[in-house]
């Protein structure tokens, strides 16, 4: 079987693997995996992720089978999914903190994907298994999981246009006085792999955020994103010298003891439905380790003030 594309005017001069992700609704990590399979040609011949295309070129990929879209490989696996919201378009879970979301290299166990194909096997049909948007390992919180295609590229769109809001809350490291806008951009780290830093060649990324309740030594804060870049919010708050609790990529030093990852979690979610065209707002709670810490914080503020 073969799909054949022509690329539009919109895509000229892009890359093959940016292009091609967005005509085939693939990410790029799978685009890079088809051409190196050489199972996406441009104008009948391979081609490489990093060739720039032209309007008009043709672009066919071969042997197309839908079960592509998630890898045959991945098992679905019974594991516990909270549900916030369901119905027969889409879903809304709350991800537990050290669930890694999608299947990787080394890691095709155990993950987010393997849970949702368990509990909706038609879920493999679509890109990232409905995935709109993803979360780190270690954050917890909201997800979207489309149910449908029509779905999963509607919503999508809205991803594209900024129009789905995602709230986060954090605790930072030191003093935050007041909110602001945090707009850099950002790219993979020169030497490092595992992080991102604040580089004049990346993308563009914007953070905002407020200022909820300050500690001697700490602060907490709530952020919400104009763009959605990897690792954006812990990049960003260690740009202006606040980096998150926990986190031990970006801050190595322990400040706080038995918590182990960073102090992230994305409470509120702010969209419109894609189907029935009513707007949709959801909220989960903190989960327990972030208000343990929370109280933790709190009861050293009143003892220390009660020792003055």
């Amino acid at each position: 079987m073969r799909t054949i594309k022509y690329i539009p005017s919109k895509l000229h001069g892009m890359r093959l693997d940016k292009a091609s992700s967005e005509l085939f609704n693939f990410s790029r990590e799978k685009i890079k995996y088809f051409i190196n399979k050489r199972k996406l040609i441009v104008d009948g011949f391979p081609a490489k992720p990093k060739e720039k295309i032209n309007e008009g070129q043709c672009i066919a990929l071969l042997s197309f089978n839908k079960d592509y879209l998630v890898e045959k490989v991945l098992k679905s696996e019974k594991l516990k999914i909270d549900i916030i919201y369901e119905d027969k378009y889409l879903m809304v879970i709350n991800k537990k903190p050290g669930l890694v979301v999608h299947p990787s290299k080394g890691n095709l166990k155990e993950t987010l994907v393997n849970a949702i194909l368990n509990y909706n096997p038609e879920l493999r049909k679509l890109p990232r298994a409905g995935l709109v948007h993803r979360i780190d390992k270690e954050t917890s919180g909201l997800l979207i999981i489309a149910k449908t295609l029509v779905t999963y590229k509607k919503l999508i769109k809205q991803i594209k246009y900024k129009s789905i809001i995602r709230e986060y809350d954090a605790l930072v490291i030191g003093k935050v006085f007041a909110g602001g806008a945090i707009k850099t951009k950002i790219g993979r780290h020169f030497k490092n792999r595992k992080r991102k830093i604040v580089r004049s060649d990346g993308k563009v990324a914007i953070t905002h955020y407020r200022v909820i309740e300050k500690f001697k030594s700490h602060t907490y804060i709530r952020c919400w994103l104009e763009t959605g870049r990897t690792h954006q919010i812990r990049v960003h708050m260690d740009y202006i010298n606040s980096s998150l609790t926990g986190d031990y990529i970006y801050f190595k030093k322990k400040i706080l003891p038995n918590f182990n990852r960073q102090a992230l979690h994305a409470h509120c979610l702010q969209f419109k439905h894609p189907t029935k065209n009513e707007k949709i707002k959801l909220k989960v709670k903190l989960p327990k380790d972030m208000k343990y810490l929370l109280n933790r914080l709190r009861y050293n503020n009143i003892y220390s003030r009660s020792k003055k």
